[in-house]
C-alpha cells in the first residue's frame, strides 16, 4: 500500500507539471478587435485574436501559396511560393491588427473610427529568390552579336548586327518579393528585358573595312574592295617559280603610295636575315 500511493503521487505530480507546460501555449487570445480593422482585405472588425487568426489563415492561406506565373522575352517560368521558404503567420498577422485598431487615434466626436489595414506576416528566403531569378537569366540573356564579314576572292559579305537583351535582376527580385509579400497583388508578372547593343553596328561595318584586297592565285587577279564594294580589279603576277606564295589572311595596318625601294639591301639582308623569305610547303588546289 505504500509503494502504490508513492507511484499514486509521481503520477499527480507528472500530470501537474504536463498542465503547467501544456497550459501557456494552448490558452485562447479572446482580445477583441476594433472594428474597422482588416489585413490583406479580409475584415477582422469585432472578431478575437483566435477567431481572426483563423479566418486569415481559410482566406489568405490559398491565395499566398499559389504559383506566380512570370513572362519574360516570350517565355514563361513557374514559382512555386513553397521553393523559396514561403511562410504566413496567420496568428502574428491578427495580433498586429489588434494593435493596429488599439493605437489608433480617438474619433472625432460623432464620426466613427477610421479604417486600419494592418500589415499580412509573411516572410520567404531571399537567397532563394535570388537563385530563381539567376536561373531565368541564364535562360533568357542573349549577348549581342557585332557586324562581321566574310571575304571570298570575289565577294565581300555582311553579317549583320544583332541585338542582345538581358534580365535586370534587381527589379525582378523586387517584383517578385511584392507579390509574395502581399495576397492582393496580381499572381502573374509581365518583366519587360533590357536591350543589349553590339559594339559594330551593321552601319557602321564599312567603316572599319575602309579597303579589302583579294589575290586570285588561280588567275592571277587581284580584286580591290573600298568599303565592302567592289572597285577595282588588275593582272598581276603571283609567286614565283620554286617560291609558291602562302595563303594567308592578314590585316594591312599601313600602307604607302607607289612606295620606292621596297627590295632589301645587301646591307639591310645582313642586318635583318630573319627577315629574308624562305620557300614555302607546295600548296594544291
Amino acid at each position: 500500500m505504500p509503494r502504490r500511493t508513492g507511484m499514486t503521487s509521481w503520477t499527480t505530480l507528472a500530470t501537474v507539471c504536463l498542465t503547467l507546460a501544456v497550459a501557456p501555449s494552448a490558452r485562447a487570445d479572446s482580445r477583441v478587435i476594433g472594428p474597422g480593422v482588416s489585413a490583406g482585405g479580409v475584415d477582422l472588425s469585432n472578431l478575437t485574436v483566435d477567431a481572426a487568426a483563423g479566418r486569415l489563415s481559410t482566406v489568405l492561406g490559398p491565395r499566398l501559396s499559389a504559383p506566380l506565373v512570370i513572362g519574360v522575352a516570350g517565355r514563361t517560368f513557374r514559382l512555386a511560393p513553397a521553393t523559396v521558404g514561403l511562410h504566413f503567420d496567420p496568428v502574428a498577422t491578427a495580433q498586429g491588427a489588434y494593435q493596429a485598431g488599439a493605437s489608433r487615434p480617438a474619433p472625432a466626436p460623432g464620426a466613427g473610427p477610421a479604417p486600419v489595414e494592418a500589415p499580412v506576416v509573411v516572410s520567404q528566403s531571399e537567397p532563394e529568390v535570388r537563385a530563381f531569378v539567376r536561373g531565368i537569366s541564364k535562360r533568357v540573356d542573349r549577348a549581342p552579336r557585332d557586324a562581321s564579314v566574310h571575304i571570298t576572292l570575289r565577294h565581300v559579305y555582311r553579317r549583320p548586327s544583332r541585338l542582345g537583351h538581358h534580365v535586370a535582376p534587381p527589379a525582378l527580385v523586387k517584383a517578385i518579393n511584392q507579390a509574395l509579400d502581399s495576397p492582393s497583388a496580381p499572381r502573374v508578372i509581365h518583366m519587360a528585358v533590357v536591350k543589349d547593343r553590339p559594339k559594330i553596328t551593321t552601319a557602321a561595318l564599312p567603316r572599319h573595312y575602309r579597303a579589302i584586297v583579294t589575290v586570285d592565285r588561280a588567275h592571277f587577279r587581284l580584286r580591290l574592295f573600298v568599303h565592302l564594294r567592289f572597285a577595282h580589279s588588275y593582272p598581276v603576277a603571283v609567286g614565283q617559280v620554286g617560291w609558291p606564295p602562302r595563303p594567308a589572311c592578314t590585316t594591312c595596318r599601313t600602307s604607302r603610295s607607289t612606295p620606292r625601294g621596297t627590295c632589301p639591301t645587301p646591307r639591310g639582308r645582313a642586318r635583318w636575315p630573319d627577315r629574308r623569305s624562305r620557300p614555302g610547303p607546295p600548296t594544291t588546289r
